[in-house]
Order: structure tokens, then sequence, then C-alpha cells
């Protein structure tokens, strides 16, 4: 909380893992909902990691498929977005990953696995 309100200048963490249920892609369940708590079998697949690296830079690692990929502009849905399938919206990261520096590239464009190999690695 002392880092939300603004209390203190920076967060004491600095690896966030993000991920989703297993329902979703990897083992599908008849009638699986996505969310956590929801009475079925499933299991938290970690998938994403956003790593603080001080003056080398914000980094997000993202393995794996995910849908609803696409970038938007400050207002969403609009006239251009009329015809964007989300569903068909999918980002393909396989296991090497995707890597992206979001201090410097916040909209995620630039995929920096092929440069930044040796990092994603670690």
């Amino acid at each position: 909380w002392p880092y939300i309100s603004g209390l203190v200048s920076s967060s004491p963490r600095k690896t966030i893992s993000l991920g989703g249920s297993s329902c979703h892609w990897l083992h599908p369940l008849p009638n699986c909902i996505n969310l956590w708590g929801d009475g079925t079998n499933t299991t938290t697949i970690v998938d994403t990691l956003i790593e603080d690296q001080g003056s080398e830079g914000l980094w997000k690692l993202i393995t794996g498929r995910h849908t609803q990929s696409g970038w938007q502009g400050p207002l969403f849905p609009n006239a251009s977005t009329f015809k964007w399938n989300s569903s068909e919206a999918i980002y393909e990261c396989g296991s090497r990953g995707c890597l992206f520096r979001l201090d410097i590239d916040p909209s995620e464009r630039h995929d920096l696995i092929d440069d930044e190999a040796d990092r994603a690695a670690r």
C-alpha cells in the first residue's frame, strides 16, 4: 500500500508473475470458466514475468499463445476496431518467448528476444 498510495517512491517488488487458469489453452476443461476459485479443478499457469532491472530497464517476458492481442487507441472500441475479431487476434510467443522493454516500448511493439536472448534465459 505505501507504494500505491505514494508514500514511498519505489516498489518493494522487482518481479511480477502473471498467469491464467489452465482451462484456457493448455488443458481445456468442459464448461471451464477462466476464473480462479470457480469450483473447477484448474491450475494457474504463469506465462508472463515483468521484472524491474533498475538502470537496465523494465522488462516483460511472455511465453505461449495469447488471445485478444492487438493494439488500440485511447478510445476502444471505436470505428477503426469495428471489424476486429478478438478471438482471431492471437500473439504466438512459443516456448522461446517474446521480450519487451516496457520503459522504452510501453506499447510492446518491438520484440527483443533475438537481441536479448541471454536476458530472457535468466
